[in-house]
């Protein structure tokens, strides 16, 4: 056996005496009647109350609305939304316009329109189920009132 083998186990798990030594870490000297406080955490602010962070989310969503609403408006003149916006009442032609001469209800379902533009007239028959279209008489081709007393 050697004489390694025959030490005890305590001299085996003994630290080298070339490991330095730690001191006790010392508590800061307060002066008696000092009040001592945590430091605040560096990325809270706590002089902000709720209603100034309200008040910051509505100023960007008006910014918001109003950039949008810019965007919109710049669109508008630039004729990008005219396929999406209907035409002014005064742009369509006057002749093709057609008007509801006559409207007749034939049962609580059904409805007869009589409409007609400058050449000619249509009868609408119009039910729940469906729509029918068909030609009346034209306005140049329609009869002239019977007067008695002509």
């Amino acid at each position: 056996m050697s004489a390694d083998a025959t030490q005890p186990a305590a001299k085996q798990t003994a630290a080298p005496a070339t490991t330095p030594v730690v001191a006790p870490a010392t508590a800061p000297v307060v002066a008696p009647g000092a009040v001592h406080s945590a430091a605040p955490i560096g990325f809270r602010d706590e002089h902000e109350s709720v209603a100034d962070s309200a008040v910051g989310v509505l100023l960007v969503l008006v910014v918001l609305l109003g950039a949008c609403l810019g965007g919109l408006l710049f669109a508008k003149r630039k004729g990008w939304l005219n396929r999406w916006l209907p035409a002014p009442s005064g742009a369509a032609d006057d002749a093709s316009r057609l008007r509801v001469e006559q409207v007749l209800r034939l049962s609580p379902r059904t409805v007869l329109y009589r409409v007609a533009d400058e050449r000619n007239r249509y009868l609408i028959l119009e039910s729940t189920a469906s729509a029918q279209l068909g030609p009346a008489q034209p306005l140049d081709q329609a009869t002239p009132s019977h007067d008695p007393h002509a």
